[in-house]
């Protein structure tokens, strides 16, 4: 083809100079010619695959483009390479749910909190990374969305709504209402569409249980104002009401990032210390708890007109 192609483009280039016309055979020929020179001009990785040997009924595999008749790599070796680990970096968060599970089957409700705080530190990395090394366009084999999510309603779901039932936050019939609903509520809204607003907030309580529960077993209020918070908070999931993501949220982050950051160290520091009775411990974790609880609202009533755009 090199022959060939340093002919024909020889020859367009004359034609043009003599200000002459190419034949369209010819002229179709010498474009075609010039894309694939140009375009491998720019190409840095050639390698051999099933689809070297170009076949129009043959798929070629994911990150490749014909060209010239060759498969060439659309995205560098190292850079997949680092999309592919943030994948696997965010698996790891389901091992970690299967550790809070079984400590949690145990009713060891420290531990439990410990690998469910590992998970959500886990889970606050991922994202960054995720977008860091472009894991859509490295790495599409995985869908990096759909697995953040199976891992999420394990952790901040699944878990935390069997903990308020097995530890006694809320004894007898309340314990089963609240297992069967918090599931039930939290399936549907992590299927909404319209979950995530303009600013990266989300619109609804996004449900985030595991906070609640690990901030309640520090808090240990009575088991009605526990009750009350579960029915308050599963409703507010389908309401018109906004809630900051501390890392993505850009509005009042430089309050909301290290106020998360203080409420998951108090978290970390009472499960190490057993839920050993802390006055100022319990002041701290209550207070972060209620800022990041209602400073999406804050900001939809002060700046928004009270819409979740």
């Amino acid at each position: 083809m090199g022959r060939t192609g340093g002919a024909a483009r020889t020859q367009s280039t004359r034609f043009r100079q003599k200000g002459q016309t190419l034949p369209d055979q010819h002229r179709d020929i010498a474009r075609t010619l010039d894309v694939r020179i140009d375009t491998m001009a720019g190409l840095d990785q050639l390698d051999d695959s099933p689809c070297e040997r170009f076949d129009i009924h043959r798929t070629c595999p994911p990150n490749t483009t014909v060209v010239a008749n060759r498969t060439v790599n659309r995205h560098p070796k190292p850079m997949r390479f680092r999309a592919y680990s943030v994948h696997l970096f965010t698996a790891a968060g389901a091992s970690l749910a299967m550790l809070a599970l079984i400590e949690a089957a145990q009713q060891d409700w420290a531990m439990m909190t410990i690998w469910l705080t590992v998970a959500f530190i886990v889970d606050g990395i991922d994202g960054p990374l995720a977008r860091r090394f472009d894991v859509t366009t490295n790495a599409p084999v995985i869908d990096g969305v759909l697995l953040d999510l199976i891992i999420d309603f394990l952790t901040y779901v699944m878990i935390p709504a069997y903990a308020l039932y097995g530890s006694g936050l809320l004894p007898g019939w309340s314990g089963w209402l609240v297992v069967l609903l918090i599931p039930f509520g939290s399936a549907l809204y992590f299927s909404d569409t319209r979950m995530k607003t303009a600013d990266k907030s989300f619109r609804g309580f996004p449900g985030c249980w595991n906070m609640l529960v690990l901030a309640l077993l520090v808090i240990e209020p009575p088991w009605e104002i526990t009750l009350a918070l579960v029915l308050v908070l599963s409703a507010a999931q389908f309401l018109n009401l906004k809630f900051v993501h501390p890392v993505r949220t850009m509005r009042w982050r430089f309050v909301s990032l290290p106020v998360s950051v203080v409420w998951v160290t108090s978290i970390a520091y009472a499960a190490m210390t057993d839920f050993a009775s802390n006055p100022v411990l319990t002041a701290i974790v209550t207070a972060t708890s209620v800022y990041l609880l209602i400073a999406g609202m804050a900001q939809q009533v002060i700046y928004d007109r009270g819409y979740a755009r």
